[in-house]
């Protein structure tokens, strides 16, 4: 009898490409509530309690289109452009997901304040936030616009992200100053800065599922008994 062998090799390919999501909208958010006319959305700030008047904590929504379940989310970037003023002033900023994406976040609603008896101005006005990265905002004064400021996703808040982006959930981040000093100045949406609406970048990742490949190797199995009886 001819003997035959035949090898299968069944190659799982991971298929990752670069991917973004760019912001729908923003808030800066002060004492007075949410900042009023056009430089309301083409300017986005993170300033200490120290700033009085112009204190703020931002706020950045994002709407994506569900990309569905099988694919895995990796290497998340919140970036900004630096958008710069002579009041700039340099500090940490917390990136925080936030909970509540139903609240209003335009000018009219002045009941969104920021609150001065924290540095940051942010406590629980948009829901319950965790921490998911920070960016260190080293700019003083009215230098560097056009810089990007990169903070890395990492934090325990990032599978609800993840779940989000997954799903074409709308999600909110606000950007809080970790001291009182901080004056983080960045660009909106519509600044003519190049490339200036926050951006979320990352890489998605899809692996053809196991079931495809036993669906594959039971028909390389029945090939091959087939070839064994006409032998």
């Amino acid at each position: 009898m001819k003997a035959i062998v035949t090898t299968i090799t069944l190659a799982f390919v991971a298929v990752s490409m670069a991917d973004s999501l760019v912001a729908s909208d923003v808030a800066t958010v002060k004492p007075a509530g949410p900042r009023s006319g056009a430089s309301g959305k083409t300017f986005l700030n993170a300033e200490g309690s120290d700033n009085n008047a112009n204190a703020s904590f931002g706020v950045v929504e994002f709407t994506p289109a569900a990309i569905g379940a099988g694919l895995t989310l990796t290497g998340i970037t919140l970036s900004l452009t630096e958008s710069n003023a002579a009041f700039s002033a340099p500090g940490m900023i917390d990136v925080l997901l936030v909970t509540d994406t139903a609240t209003s976040i335009q000018p009219a609603n002045t009941a969104l304040k920021f609150d001065a008896s924290v540095p940051g101005g942010y406590i629980t006005q948009l829901g319950a936030p965790t921490l998911l990265g920070k960016i260190n905002f080293t700019t003083t004064g009215n230098v560097n616009s056009g810089q990007i400021d990169n903070a890395s996703l990492t934090g325990a808040g990032i599978a609800t992200l993840i779940g989000d982006v997954q799903t074409g959930t709308k999600f909110r981040l606000v950007l809080a100053g970790e001291t009182a000093g901080t004056a983080g100045t960045f660009a909106g949406i519509g600044n003519n800065l190049p490339s200036s609406a926050p951006v979320l970048t990352y890489r998605t990742t899809a692996v053809p599922e196991p079931s495809s490949f036993l669906a594959i190797g039971a028909g390389m199995v029945g090939l091959l008994g087939l070839r064994r009886r006409r032998a």
